[in-house]
């Protein structure tokens, strides 16, 4: 399939993805493209254009409730009855409730392996799954009653409607998720799908979606010339080839920006043997390669700042410094002397252009397409001119796709481990590199008991709203003083460990958390278990807001309602795949307009909460992330 001309992802067939918020659509999107079919995700509120390419509608997971008063209802007129549906948790649930089928609470939330029997084995879905098979399950709610031309496919020993097909339709509807490693037949099923029942016919490659984003970066680009931060890796190796691809001129800068080993971890990776991978690749692609030596801005613009964090007794990101102040600053201006237009990463993030009503282009970060590689967390402090110069070639791909494309195009990094640890130092023992400036001290570690009894707070009235006072307590941290838990240990230095730390606390009988530390005191607070008060919070504030737009706050509107200076989010406190939904406080102005405080409300607990580190936040469909703040609890 290589037409000449129109981008290929809008002329060759696809599946689209409608998401509610699943953490699970990323999951379902990389096993559609495994099966050699094209696939996009689009919010369920924002249904593109449904022309010939589109052969099929998937419907995701949700965190919500079909019964919750604000839950996702698609308008699915030009989809059901007109195009293949498949609806996936949540996705059955609404296909079920809202054409006269019923949705109560389960029992208890079904969450885990449950062995699904097929009860009708001639079925289209069903077709080629053992009588009996595991699936796995993830929800709170369950079908009761299915409308009359509804009919039931399989079940499980506690769901009975776990499949069922829409008779007279192409649409069915399953309770549980096929697209994870635990439902051993789950990828036989999105085949029946995609390929039976859609009929897509599975020649999608990723060298037609390279081809596709190399038009694009052509069309974008024109003949302006990209330097490519060459590290050495697989993921900038794969951007540079997507960009020589194009037919413009690029050029490789590796920077070298640390030299000491003091605390690192022996055999992770060190900088000398980037340097051989990237020369490799450079002469494989015949790019010119270029080295800088930015250690001396490393070592006082990321490590000072974090030796001078953890001396504070707070827990400092250092990757999202070294991006901000090294790669799009420092680096920028080496790659600008070399007369770049722009700069290029193997970043798993996207880059979206908008003009404003008075003509000034703003540019927006969006999460990467791979959902357990998306590095949007540590590019949440750029500025609007550092991504107006940024390029990421690889943020539309999936990590097996890049590696795909590395073996077939014989680079050396193809089956390279990606680096770990810290931004250009690697792993660390962290007591160790720490005690470079840090000395040791002896103290105590005190243990903190779930019954304190100053774990009272008032309670917020469960109708009406909240006051700005009541929803400012519940942000304020935990006081803890050694009068307030018996002595259980000693450590060599407060500073030295992280909230949530688990491992390397030096004694038995555990699990123990670090809750708190005191560094002027020199006291660690530890808490026994895995799921004590201590260790968990709903409610904290920031400080430092910084948006990636000139925007000063996410804009109101149909996914982002703002009532009263809050604002419903999306929020990561670290890098992991996993978004929290919640909302943004922002407390009365001063003078200037700004917040005096700002607070995060999270709908579910979250562990570690740790002041100095980042909360990164996202729109309602964690898709763009407008910017961070610096946690100050």
């Amino acid at each position: 399939m290589n037409p000449d001309s129109s981008d290929l992802r809008y002329i060759m067939e696809k599946i689209l993805i409608l998401d509610f918020g699943s953490q699970y659509t990323q999951l379902i999107a990389r096993r559609v493209r495994e099966l050699s079919v094209y696939c996009e995700i689009h919010p369920f509120n924002k249904i593109p254009a449904l022309d010939a390419s589109v052969r099929g509608v998937i419907l995701s997971g949700s965190p919500f409730s079909v019964r919750d008063e604000n839950a996702p209802t698609p308008d699915l007129s030009a989809i059901k009855g007109k195009l293949p549906l498949l609806g996936v948790c949540y996705g059955a649930q609404f296909l079920a409730s809202a054409f006269g089928g019923e949705v109560q609470p389960a029992p208890s939330r079904e969450y885990g392996r449950a062995m699904l029997t097929v009860g009708d084995a001639d079925d289209a879905l069903m077709r080629g799954l053992p009588k009996t098979t595991q699936v796995w399950m993830s929800h709170g709610d369950t079908i009761t009653s299915v409308p009359a031309n509804y009919k039931i496919v399989a079940s499980t020993e506690d769901v009975r409607v776990a499949a069922f097909h829409v008779e007279g339709e192409q649409t069915w509807g399953i309770q549980f998720h096929p697209e994870v490693y635990h439902s051993t037949d789950g990828t036989q099923l999105l085949k029946n799908f995609v390929a039976g029942i859609c009929g897509c016919k599975q020649e999608w490659t990723s060298e037609s979606f390279v081809e596709a984003t190399v038009r694009e970066l052509r069309e974008k680009l024109g003949d302006d010339k990209v330097v490519l931060g060459l590290s050495g890796g697989v993921d900038s190796s794969v951007a540079a080839w997507l960009l020589k691809e194009q037919g413009h001129e690029v050029t490789g800068l590796f920077m070298v920006n640390w030299h000491d080993t003091t605390g690192t971890l022996e055999g992770d990776c060190p900088w000398h043997d980037d340097r051989v991978f990237a020369e490799l690749v450079a002469r494989k692609l015949d790019i010119e390669l270029h080295v800088v030596d930015l250690s001396a801005d490393y070592r006082t613009r990321v490590v000072d700042y974090m030796f001078a964090e953890y001396e504070r007794g707070r827990t400092p990101n250092p990757d999202v410094l070294c991006n901000r102040e090294i790669k799009f600053d420092v680096f920028l201006r080496e790659a600008l002397k070399l007369g770049a237009d722009y700069v290029a990463t193997g970043h798993y993030c996207r880059k979206a252009e908008e003009t404003l009503p008075d003509g000034r282009p703003i540019h927006k970060l969006l999460a990467g397409s791979d959902p357990n590689k998306d590095q949007s967390y540590f590019l949440c402090q750029l500025s609007q001119e550092q991504l107006s110069r940024a390029l990421f070639p690889v943020g539309g791909l999936l990590k097996p796709e890049v590696r795909r494309i590395a073996e077939e195009q014989g680079l050396a990094t193809a089956k390279r481990k990606d680096s770990q640890g810290i931004c250009f130092v690697g792993k660390v023992d962290l007591p160790t590199f720490l005690q470079q400036k840090l000395a040791p001290k002896k103290g105590n570690i005190h243990e903190i008991l779930p019954a304190w009894p100053k774990y009272v707070r008032e309670e917020v009235p469960a109708e009406g709203e909240p006051t700005t006072g009541q929803l400012a307590a519940l942000a304020e941290p935990w006081h803890y003083t050694v009068r307030d838990g018996k002595k259980i240990g000693e450590h060599n230095g407060a500073h030295y460990y992280t909230i949530g730390q688990r491992k390397g606390l030096g004694f038995g009988g555990g699990p123990w958390f670090v809750v708190k530390k005191d560094v002027a005191a020199n006291v660690l607070f530890v808490s026994h278990g895995y799921d004590p008060e201590t260790a968990y919070k709903k409610d904290f504030k920031v400080h430092g807001l910084h948006w990636l737009t000139e925007t000063p706050r996410p804009e109101a509107g149909s996914s982002d309602a703002e009532t009263a200076g809050r604002i419903s989010i999306c929020f990561k406190i670290r890098h992991t795949p996993e978004f929290h939904k919640g909302y943004l406080e922002l407390l009365p102005a001063n003078g200037d307009g700004e917040p005096t405080e700002t607070i995060v409300h999270s709908e579910d607990k979250i562990h570690g909460v740790a002041p100095g580190q980042f909360c990164v936040i996202y729109d309602k469909d964690h898709n763009r992330c407008f910017g961070s703040a610096e946690i100050t609890v």
